[in-house]
């Protein structure tokens, strides 16, 4: 038994000057993508629970989080596709996401990223616990796989909850999860697996079809009506108050 984990990579938004729409893509100036954090706590939960996993990402890595994904203890980089997933719509990402899990047959464990990010509520999780068919556990703090079970420990408005339910799972890292560490000070390790390439695959082979993305286009809000303008003096009580007789009728 395996479990897999989703690297993905997100903007910074400290490195972030100017933001427009171009071409159904978004266009920032002076803009780097780094490790999505939400990603890197999933990684280290499933890390914890001992169980062996390999890191699914969609489109190219960059070699420092390639590298950075070895050191966490990845079995093997998968790199689905070729365009990242912030020029994807999440349905597409789910699919193939979704995909590479059966298609390594022996995943029963799938660690996402946080539902709730810095840059707003992620989706992602739900539509890839959909397309698989799984539950989805998010908010865990904690991770234990034993005989084809998973034990979790999840927060809830009232504090924490234990939970007990049958394998497969797919699981997503509370903002507050504490367990493993992030190891990106090994660079004596780091340089030594720089070098180790991923596997990749094409859409066709994981048999998800590349729907066109019909992208909403941004529209200009309608114009807005001059509102009358009272102006002061001793009969302004009695014209606001006709005023507000206007747009009460």
């Amino acid at each position: 038994m395996q479990a897999a984990c989703v690297m993905r990579r997100t903007y910074n938004p400290r490195d972030l000057s100017s933001l427009k729409i171009a071409d159904n893509a978004i266009v920032a100036d002076r803009v780097e993508l780094v490790k999505n954090d939400g990603d890197v706590r999933a990684i280290q939960l499933v890390k914890s629970s001992g169980t062996p996993f390999q890191v699914l990402a969609v489109g190219d890595l960059d070699d420092v989080t390639r590298g950075h994904c070895f050191v966490y203890g990845a079995q093997e980089v998968w790199e689905l596709g070729v365009s990242r997933s912030h020029r994807l719509p999440d349905p597409l990402v789910a699919r193939m996401l979704a995909a590479q899990v059966k298609k390594l047959g022996d995943v029963q464990v799938l660690g996402l990223g946080s539902v709730e990010q810095d840059t707003g509520r992620d989706t992602l999780p739900g539509l890839v616990a959909a397309a698989l068919g799984w539950e989805l556990f998010s908010n865990v703090l904690s991770l234990r796989i034993e005989d084809q079970r998973a034990h979790l420990t999840q927060v809830t408005d009232q504090g924490t909850q234990e939970i007990d339910v049958p394998l497969p799972v797919c699981v997503s890292a509370d903002e507050s999860c504490t367990v493993g560490r992030d190891p990106s000070d090994e660079y004596d390790l780091i340089e030594k697996l720089e070098k180790r390439g991923s596997r990749k695959t094409t859409l066709p082979e994981m048999g998800v079809a590349a729907a066109a993305a019909s992208a909403s286009e941004p529209a200009n809000p309608p114009e807005r009506q001059a509102q009358p303008v009272v102006a002061s003096g001793p009969d302004s009580v009695s014209r606001v108050a006709e005023m507000l007789r206007r747009f009460q009728a």
